[in-house]
């Protein structure tokens, strides 16, 4: 009796792994399929930005430098060196960033950024 229950179970974990093994098969199918298809759309045509007109940009000399204590400057730096969008500037372009930052107070419930 124990042996016919034991061969039932590993009749059913067998068809299960079978099972498994189809819903594999039809996944990388499935998987193959949308890749040959993205392939065969072809590479993109170009990307394109606006130029950049030289006489429009920003002078060095033009960069604010807000006065701050050694304290907010070194909060600021390690912000600025730990930021993803920062991080890769050299040390110069950090100073010019952390110079130009101004601290500004807002209250609980301020509008800080808003989106249109």
């Amino acid at each position: 009796m124990i042996f016919r229950e034991l061969e039932s179970k590993k009749e059913e974990s067998d068809s299960e792994s079978e099972s498994d093994e189809e819903e594999d098969e039809e996944d990388y199918e499935e998987f193959e399929k949308r890749r040959k298809n993205r392939m065969g759309a072809g590479r993109r045509t170009g990307v394109s930005a606006e130029s950049v007109d030289s006489s429009k940009q920003l002078k060095l000399e033009d960069v604010p430098n807000n006065p701050k204590s050694g304290e907010e400057r070194e909060r600021i730096m390690d912000i600025v060196a730990n930021s993803v969008l920062l991080s890769h500037l050299d040390s110069s372009t950090q100073t010019l960033v952390t110079n130009a930052m101004f601290c500004v107070e807002k209250s609980s419930g301020d509008e800080i950024i808003r989106e249109v």
